[in-house]
């Protein structure tokens, strides 16, 4: 059973990957730059320790 299973999401993937490569408008949308930080490091708080 494993190995048909294994068998059959081989068999999707190389088919997928096979349409996406060539229709590429197939593909899901990527954002172009990437996400933009919620947080700068100059806002972030710094860790602190207790003296010994």
């Amino acid at each position: 059973m494993t190995q048909d299973l294994n068998s059959l999401a081989r068999s999707l993937y190389d088919t997928i990957d096979h349409l996406i490569s060539q229709h590429p408008d197939l593909a899901p949308r990527r954002p172009g730059t990437g996400f933009q930080p919620r947080l700068s490091d100059a806002g972030a708080p710094k860790p602190t320790s207790a003296p010994p």
